[in-house]
């Protein structure tokens, strides 16, 4: 198994923890897009750098009191990269305090981080917090 992509997904991790977009956006695909089916409270087709901001500051200030997630294992294969979660969440709306797994997605294209999609193992209870 090649890390090549592994070790992306990890640096992107690693760089939007630290807000630094900046050096971000060296890893966006020219058409990178994260795609939140509409069954998420923050549900959007969210485009380039700008859009991905966006997309974690919804998640992580936005939406949540908080929202926090360990990273329990990755799988690669030839154009993706699977980060396999555990996520902590407090909601904004009932100060309930939950932990959920979750798939996030990355699809690559020409070295670059193409695509983000992520799976939540309850949608409908991320739209009750």
């Amino acid at each position: 198994m090649s890390t090549d992509k592994t070790a992306i997904v990890q640096k992107l991790f690693e760089l939007t923890a630290a807000d630094k977009w900046d050096a971000v956006e060296g890893y966006l695909h020219r058409d990178f897009q994260a795609i939140v089916a509409a069954a998420h409270p923050y549900f959007d087709v969210y485009r380039g750098l700008d859009g991905f901001q966006r997309l974690f500051r919804k998640v992580f200030f936005e939406t949540y009191d908080s929202f926090e997630v360990e990273v329990l294992e990755f799988a690669e294969g030839p154009t993706r990269v699977v980060a396999i979660n555990e996520a902590t969440i407090k909601g904004k709306k009932t100060g309930r305090m939950i932990k959920m797994s979750l798939a996030e997605v990355f699809r690559f294209e020409e070295g670059k981080l193409l695509s983000l999609t992520t799976h939540y193992a309850d949608t409908k209870l991320l739209t009750e917090l």
